[in-house]
C-alpha cells in the first residue's frame, strides 16, 4: 500500500515537473521570440533615423553648394562694383570735427586781484556765512531767473560791491562746451547687401559640415546597434540616433532658413551688379564715341587745314586763268580726303573751279560768236577784241597769252558778255554765279556782294547753289 501511495506521489511530481517544464519551455520560447521582434524593431528604428539623417545631409549638400555659390557670386559683386575686394568685417569711416580747446585756467593771482578787500563786517563773518546785502543779492538773482520769459529790460547799474565775494560753489555753473559729433560714412549698399549673403552662406556651410560630423557619428552608433544581440543594447543606441535625427532635422531647418534669407539680398546684389555692367557699358560706348568723335573732330581740322593748303596753292593757277590746272591738282588732293566736313569744302571748291572754267570757255564762245569793239584798252589805243582760244585772247594785230590779260580787263571782257540782254535767262544766271566766284576768288569782294543781292532778288530758285558756293 505504502508503494502504491509512493508511486503516485511520484507519479504526481513527476506530473507536476513536466508541466512546469512545458510552460517553462514555452516562455522561454514566447521571451526569445519578443526579444527578436524588440531587435529587429530597434535595428528598424536605427535604420531609420540614419536615412533621416543621411537625407539631411544630402539636402544640406545642396543648400551648401547653392550658398558657396551665392558667396563667391555677392563677393564678385562687391569687386565689380566698388573695385575692392570684399571685407567680411564693416568698415567705419570716421571725420571728427575739431574739438573747441578748453579754455586755460585763470592763475590764482589774477583771482586774487579781481577780488574786491574785505570789510571788517565781512571778514568777522565766520567761514560760509553770508551778511545780510549778500543774500539779498542771491534772491534778486533767483526773482530774475524766474521771470526770464518776461522781455528783458535793462538792468539798473549794480551799485558798488561792499560785502564779500559770493562763493564760486554758489555761483550758477557754466555750460560745457557740447562734443562735436562725429559723422559715420554708411558703406555701400551691395556691401551691406554682399555682407548679408555672405554671413548667412557660411552659417549654411557651417551647418552642412556639423551635419556631416553627425553623420559620421550617426553611422558608428547604428553600426552598434545593428552589431548589438540584445534588444535592449539596440533600443539604447536607436534612441540615441533618434535624438540625432531630431538634432539634424533642426539643424537641417536652420540651413533652409539661412538660405531663404540670403533670397532678397543676393538677389539684390545680382541686379545692382547687372545694373553696374549695363551703366559701365553705356559709359564706356559714350566714352568710345566721344573719343572717336575727338578723333573725327581733330582729323577733321587737319583735312580742312589741308584744304585750305591745297586751296592756296591753286590761287597761283587762278591768277593766270588756269583753271584746269587747277582743277586737276585740287581733285588729286581730294582723293586723299576721309572726314566728310573736308570733302564737303574741296567738293564746293572743285565746283567753284569747274564753275569758273565754264565761264572762260563762255567768254571764248561769245567773242568768237560776236567781237567786242574797242573791247582792249580805252581811248585813242583802244582795240577790238575779234577772237579767242584756250591759250590766247587775239585782238586787233596782236594775240595775248590769257595769263598776261590783266584782271581788270578780263573783268571788263566777262561784265560786257554776261551782262547782255540776248542772254537767256538760266544762262544769264548761272554765268553771273560764275562771275560772283570769280569777284572772290579775285579779292573783289564789295562787287561780288552787291552782284550776289541782286541776283537773289532776280533767282529766287538758285538760292540754294548761292548758299552752297559763297560766303554772304
Amino acid at each position: 500500500m505504502k508503494a502504491v501511495k509512493f508511486i503516485v506521489i511520484a507519479l504526481v511530481l513527476i506530473g507536476v515537473g513536466v508541466f512546469f517544464m512545458f510552460n517553462y519551455r514555452q516562455d522561454l520560447k514566447r521571451r526569445q521570440q519578443e526579444e527578436a521582434a524588440a531587435l529587429a524593431s530597434a535595428r528598424q528604428t536605427a535604420g531609420l533615423s540614419l536615412q533621416a539623417i543621411e537625407s539631411a545631409v544630402a539636402s544640406a549638400a545642396e543648400a551648401e553648394t547653392a550658398a558657396r555659390e551665392r558667396k563667391q557670386k555677392a563677393a564678385q559683386a562687391v569687386q565689380s562694383i566698388t573695385g575692392r575686394p570684399f571685407s567680411r568685417r564693416p568698415e567705419k569711416k570716421y571725420l571728427s570735427a575739431p574739438r573747441a580747446p578748453r579754455p586755460a585756467a585763470r592763475p590764482a593771482e589774477e583771482k586774487k586781484a579781481d577780488e574786491a578787500p574785505k570789510t571788517k563786517e565781512e571778514a568777522e563773518l565766520p567761514p560760509g556765512m553770508l551778511t545780510k546785502e549778500q543774500i539779498e543779492r542771491m534772491r534778486a538773482a533767483q526773482m530774475k531767473a524766474k521771470g526770464a520769459e518776461k522781455p528783458k529790460e535793462k538792468p539798473p547799474e549794480p551799485a558798488p560791491q561792499t560785502g564779500p565775494l559770493v562763493p564760486e560753489d554758489l555761483a550758477p555753473e557754466k555750460a560745457a562746451p557740447a562734443a562735436s559729433p562725429r559723422v559715420v560714412h554708411k558703406e555701400p549698399e551691395i556691401v551691406i547687401l554682399a555682407r548679408s549673403v555672405v554671413m548667412e552662406a557660411e552659417d549654411v556651410i557651417a551647418n552642412a559640415d556639423r551635419l556631416r560630423n553627425l553623420r559620421e557619428e550617426a553611422t558608428t552608433v547604428a553600426n552598434q546597434a545593428m552589431a548589438a544581440i540584445e534588444s535592449r543594447t539596440a533600443a539604447s543606441h536607436a534612441k540615441r540616433l533618434q535624438g540625432m535625427q531630431a538634432v539634424a532635422a533642426a539643424v537641417r531647418a536652420e540651413i533652409e532658413e539661412a538660405l531663404t534669407r540670403t533670397n532678397e539680398p543676393y538677389e539684390k546684389t545680382l541686379t545692382m551688379k547687372q545694373t553696374h555692367a549695363e551703366t559701365m557699358a553705356l559709359r564706356k560706348k559714350q566714352q568710345e564715341r566721344l573719343l572717336k568723335e575727338e578723333e573725327l573732330r581733330q582729323q577733321t581740322q587737319r583735312e580742312l587745314g589741308q584744304v585750305g593748303t591745297m586751296h592756296n596753292r591753286a590761287r597761283e593757277h587762278l591768277k593766270t586763268y588756269s583753271y584746269g590746272q587747277a582743277l586737276t591738282e585740287t581733285r588729286e588732293a581730294a582723293e586723299a580726303l576721309q572726314t566728310p566736313a573736308a570733302q564737303k569744302a574741296a567738293a564746293v571748291i572743285i565746283e567753284s573751279y569747274e564753275r569758273m572754267q565754264g565761264l572762260q570757255e563762255f567768254l571764248i564762245q561769245r567773242i568768237n560768236a560776236r567781237r567786242f569793239r574797242w573791247g582792249w584798252g580805252h581811248g585813242p589805243a583802244a582795240k577790238d577784241v575779234i577772237g579767242a582760244s584756250e591759250t590766247a585772247l587775239q585782238i586787233t594785230g596782236q594775240a595775248i597769252p590769257w595769263d598776261q590779260v590783266p584782271l581788270p580787263q578780263m573783268l571788263r571782257l566777262l561784265r560786257h558778255y554776261v551782262d547782255d540782254k540776248n542772254l537767256d535767262r538760266r544762262e544769264r544766271a548761272q554765268q553771273q554765279l560764275a562771275l560772283a566766284i570769280f569777284l572772290i576768288e579775285n579779292g573783289l569782294n564789295d562787287p561780288a556782294e552787291s552782284l550776289v543781292r541782286t541776283m537773289r532778288d532776280q533767282y529766287p530758285t538758285m538760292h540754294d547753289d548761292m548758299d552752297r558756293l559763297l560766303p554772304f
